[in-house]
């Protein structure tokens, strides 16, 4: 019976117990569920990682980078807008993981994804910004008293007494 292994999924047999030693691994594959509320690895793209794999005693060290497309909306113009990432990599992966420190280390097989996608999640911005110099809308055309380019609705006359009051006028008719 063959067995099909996930792109992120690498053979570690000849790694185990023999420290120094070292393997090239590299993929192109998605990887799912790696975003937040306003930006993401973006979902038409795969993520390219380069990684270099060593044995150093009964744990194994993963190097590299990843790299891919980030999908995001912008924080001042709200616009969408897509860019590319390079993040570095350097984990480590043991049989009795330090919870938030390392991950499991497998039998024969190390499965990455679990890893890349925590990585890539811990990079997204959680403010992104389309460009360095974005000033948000365009004051022109949202003006604050309109409501989608038609004419400010009239004053309720209930509320005229708390007009006078914002301009100081109502003060000085009293007087």
């Amino acid at each position: 019976m063959t067995r099909v292994s996930a792109p992120w999924v690498v053979e570690i047999a000849k790694l185990l117990g023999r420290s120094g030693t070292r393997v090239d691994f590299a993929v192109s594959a998605p990887v799912a569920d790696a975003g937040i509320t306003d930006a993401a690895v973006a979902e038409d793209t795969e993520v390219t990682a380069e990684f270099v794999l060593e044995s150093i005693g009964e744990s194994v060290t993963v190097a590299g980078t990843l790299a891919g497309a980030l999908q995001a909306n912008c924080r001042r113009c709200l616009e969408e807008f897509r860019t590319e990432f390079l993040v570095p990599v350097k984990e480590i992966f043991e049989a009795t993981p330090e919870e938030g420190e390392t991950y499991k280390l497998g039998q024969d097989e190390l499965d990455l994804e679990p890893m890349v996608r925590e990585v890539l999640l811990l990079e997204l911005p959680m403010a992104p910004l389309c460009r360095e110099g974005c000033e948000g809308p365009v004051p022109e055309v949202f003006e604050a008293d309109t409501v989608l380019g038609e004419a400010a609705p009239e004053t309720d006359p209930r509320w005229a007494a708390l007009d006078g009051l914002a301009s100081g006028s109502a003060v000085a008719e009293e007087a």
